[in-house]
């Protein structure tokens, strides 16, 4: 478990572009113009090649598909983990009553900017103490943020007294597929790097909803087939030429990857098909403790 501190410098460092890259990083592979989101994307019925506008489109598909999971009566929507602000923006204009929250103050503020009608919907604040009342929403999801928390334990205990009685938890994330896998995962994916820092075990995140009683319906969604093909060669493509001298070390963990020059599997593709990780969509209903 990574504390707060820790978390928040790896986001900064990750999230905004003070140190390398610049514009070959953050904006090129989440491209910020028309609603683009900061995710991997769900490529369902997109085809190669993958364009800006595809890559798009398959940001916003991941959001819509965890929409799709909304009971239907659902008014007070959380999301935890709000980014640029898009998922409460779109919200908002779906009748729901949406709010979002988020650890770092510059992406407050860019959701502020960005949104100004809906300015006190966005509010700075952490997934381990989540600043709402007791049983005030009716969903509480978290799209590709679960992996940056520093306690998911203390997140599942937020969500569950936020959430009204039966209230929906829905999140989707990459995890390990099983402890197993996590020596070998480290030789395609450095350990520490940004984005991957505090990655769970799929059946250690299942555990731990269960322990803050919620229950699961049904298995997690598998959608790795339709996420991981399509962002490595996103990746590559965008990167395809980047100087060595011009990433940090950080981004040197990563070797030619970040360059866009190396011939082999890129490494979130080869963990998806060795069967060490997938990308998953979990949805949970709160129980009475």
């Amino acid at each position: 478990m990574h504390s707060f501190q820790q978390t928040t410098r790896q986001l900064q460092r990750m999230y905004h572009r003070s140190h390398d890259i610049s514009d070959l990083w953050m904006d090129k592979l989440f491209p910020k113009e028309r609603q683009g989101c900061i995710n991997f994307g769900y490529c369902k019925g997109l085809c190669f090649p993958i364009t800006k506008e595809k890559r798009r489109r398959a940001a916003k598909q991941l959001y819509f598909l965890l929409f799709a999971q909304f009971p239907k009566k659902s008014r007070f929507v959380l999301e935890v983990g709000c980014g640029r602000g898009h998922g409460v923006y779109w919200l908002q204009q779906m009748r729901y009553e949406a709010y979002g929250i988020d650890i770092l103050d510059e992406q407050i503020a860019l959701c502020r900017k960005s949104y100004p009608h809906y300015y006190p919907y966005f509010q700075k604040g952490r997934a381990e103490t989540i600043p709402f009342r007791n049983a005030c929403f009716d969903v509480v999801y978290s799209l590709e943020a679960a992996q940056h928390f520093s306690s998911f334990e203390c997140f599942c205990q937020e969500a569950h007294r936020t959430l009204q009685e039966r209230g929906t938890l829905l999140i989707a994330t990459y995890a390990i597929k099983s402890q197993e896998a996590i020596a070998p995962l480290t030789y395609a994916i450095p350990t520490g790097i940004e984005g991957f820092h505090n990655a769970l075990v799929l059946a250690d995140l299942i555990s731990s909803l269960r322990k803050h009683h919620f229950y699961i319906p049904s298995s997690p969604k598998s959608l790795g087939h339709e996420i991981f093909p399509y962002y490595a060669a996103w990746h590559k493509q965008q990167l395809e030429g980047t100087s060595w001298n011009d990433l940090s070390d950080e981004r040197k963990k990563w070797g030619p990857y970040y360059t866009g020059s190396s011939e082999e599997m890129h490494p979130w593709q080869r963990v998806y098909e060795e069967g060490l990780l997938d990308y998953y969509l979990i949805r949970a209903e709160k129980q009475s403790q």
